[in-house]
């Protein structure tokens, strides 16, 4: 029972890993399309 648990959870924590690294991703393209319109406005 004790080793099913350890599965689970190192799979729950890759998991949350992996849910943080594509929201930081996600951050980071909004921030650099932010940027990107910022510079076009400017443009204008």
């Amino acid at each position: 029972i004790i080793e099913e648990f350890d599965k689970i959870s190192d799979d729950f924590s890759d998991d949350i890993n992996t849910t943080k690294q594509t929201i930081k991703d996600l951050f980071l393209d909004i921030e650099g399309s932010f940027e990107d319109t910022s510079d076009d406005v400017v443009k204008l």
